[in-house]
């Protein structure tokens, strides 16, 4: 999990998943604390429901190397809702669902994860 906090953009993935004339007022959390949310549960609780997950015993203010990873504050009880999640998850395009995969992809290659793979730095040269 801190691997990937580390090479994670909250800006770009912001950028990517935002819709035009949005903005950072609009909502209580960004859609980079909606992504970490899905990536948390995809990684460590891949087995449990969302109904579950978005509970005190996966988000509660106890579990705060959880929280931090989302970015939820750690001293309020704010959590996501599992709504909130599938509302974000079915709101994404098509075109936003490509963008973050190639950034992801770009991620992976510039970290060593993809050792062998194409380099992209000729490719864009």
């Amino acid at each position: 999990m801190k691997f990937i906090d580390s090479i994670l953009d909250n800006a770009i993935i912001n950028r990517l998943l935002s819709y035009k004339g949005y903005t950072p007022s609009m909502r209580t959390y960004l859609p980079c604390d909606y992504l970490r949310a899905e990536l948390l549960k995809a990684i460590k609780y891949p087995e449990i429901a969302y109904r579950k997950y978005c509970t005190k015993e996966y988000l509660g203010l106890d579990r705060k190397e959880n929280r931090e990873f989302i970015g939820l504050p750690l001293h309020k009880k704010q959590m996501i809702s599992h709504c909130q999640l599938s509302q974000f998850r079915s709101s994404l395009t098509f075109a936003q669902s490509i963008n973050l995969l190639v950034y992801a992809i770009c991620l992976f290659q510039r970290s060593g994860i993809l050792k062998g793979s194409i380099n992209l730095d000729k490719l864009t040269s």
